[in-house]
């Protein structure tokens, strides 16, 4: 028979508990938000312990490896409004594109950058979120891999890093992370001429 509510509450209380006593490797985060998407807690604890786990590059690998970037994509995709989760993800996001091929092909081919450009117009008034994403794309954009740079210029991560720099033209870390983005795709940021 399915659970009850009430035994549903009681794990995710639990779980909760367990996650933010820093208990649990990566395995154990990743299950715990793909075993509770739409709890916006248990996603929001996770991701943060998770980006913990991303400085270390053999780790963010790893993540990658144990389908923490389905898992990553799947939490932005089902809480699109919640401003913390979607800068979590992004900055877990960025971590994982540098670490390995692996990750920038996964990250690629889940069409990351599309939701990331959709988080950017959801909530173009929250310049940390922007700038979270700005580095996010930057990240990805590093591959030596051209096609993956034309996908993430094509796939509105010039204009959504331009967009950012109307909307903010004076927010200097909003405007680094833009501007290292629309570099590192190959447009010239000094051609761009403040209005």
């Amino acid at each position: 028979s399915p659970p009850t509510d009430k035994k549903e509450r009681a794990l995710i209380e639990k779980t909760l508990t367990y996650l933010e006593m820093g208990s649990g490797d990566m395995s154990d985060i990743i299950v715990s938000m793909r075993r509770f998407p739409f709890s916006l807690a248990i996603q929001r604890v996770a991701c943060e312990k998770l980006y913990a786990h991303c400085f270390d590059s053999e780790h963010a690998h790893a993540i990658g490896l144990v389908g923490g970037i389905r898992t990553i994509i799947d939490a932005m995709e089902h809480h699109p409004e919640d401003v913390s989760l979607q800068r979590g993800c992004a900055g877990v996001i960025k971590h994982l594109a540098t670490a390995s091929t692996y990750n920038l092909e996964m990250l690629d081919k889940m069409g990351t950058v599309g939701i990331i450009v959709g988080a950017m117009e959801r909530h173009s008034k929250c310049a940390p979120l922007l700038e979270s994403c700005c580095w996010a794309m930057e990240s990805m954009s590093r591959s030596h891999s051209q096609e993956i740079k034309m996908r993430v210029a094509k796939g509105g991560g010039i204009h959504a890093a331009m967009k950012a720099v109307e909307i903010y033209p004076n927010n200097e870390s909003l405007l680094r992370a833009a501007f290292h983005c629309l570099r590192q795709l190959g447009y010239n940021p000094s051609n761009y001429n403040n209005q």
